[in-house]
């Protein structure tokens, strides 16, 4: 899982605060101001998500992001052969990709098989039960399915990627230094990957190392 990547660096952390649920308001000078009130003195900064929230010297930088819709089916069998992301390049089909969970994690169903779905557009707020089945049978399609495709959730995802006109690899790492105390990670600084989201916050980790 996924979940595991944070959990592994965390486990290797050994002075290091962590503090949950906690929002930041702005951050000026050298110091985090959270919406609760309390402020945070620092002497370096990585911040890794969108500063311009939360730095009104950005505010006109706000980055754009790609949104998509993620719907969850079940089966009572496995729609692949192979433990696959299937991609649909047909540009109509209302599918971009879609994968059986439960071929690589059989405890994310307790029976049957759990199939994510990610859709090309965002579906109507109001959908019904109709619209999930019209995606179910597209599926069914795709794969030749014919057994039962039952609906489980759907989730939007407004901030899925963000949206990245000039792509990089990779950038010296002078490049992930805002100010001599702010140092900025995330995938949008080079691609909209997570290859690019640890890559960024390990370049950035090492510039400022390299500052003290």
């Amino acid at each position: 899982a996924m979940e595991q990547i944070p959990q592994q660096l965390q486990a290797q952390l050994r002075q290091t605060t962590f503090r949950f649920g906690t929002k930041v308001k702005d951050v000026t000078g050298q110091q985090i101001r959270l919406e609760n009130g309390a402020v945070l003195p620092f002497d370096k900064l990585i911040i890794a998500t969108d500063p311009a929230p939360m730095m009104p010297g950005l505010s006109n930088q706000q980055l754009s992001w790609q949104y998509t819709c993620n719907l969850y089916f079940r089966t009572s069998n496995s729609l692949l052969q192979d433990n696959a992301i299937a991609l649909v390049a047909d540009p109509d089909h209302p599918i971009n990709n879609f994968c059986v969970l439960t071929d690589v994690a059989p405890a994310y169903a307790e029976k049957g098989h759990l199939v994510s779905v990610t859709l090309k557009e965002m579906p109507p707020e109001n959908a019904g039960s109709a619209y999930y089945e019209k995606i179910a049978q597209a599926l069914a399609s795709l794969t030749g399915y014919t057994e039962a495709i039952t609906f489980v959730r759907r989730y939007d995802i407004p901030k899925a990627l963000p949206q990245i006109q000039d792509l990089h690899f990779s950038l010296p790492a002078t490049q992930f230094r805002l100010t001599n105390d702010i140092y900025l990670a995330g995938d949008y600084l080079l691609n909209a990957s997570l290859d690019a989201a640890m890559r960024s916050g390990r370049l950035a980790a090492q510039e400022l190392l390299n500052s003290r």
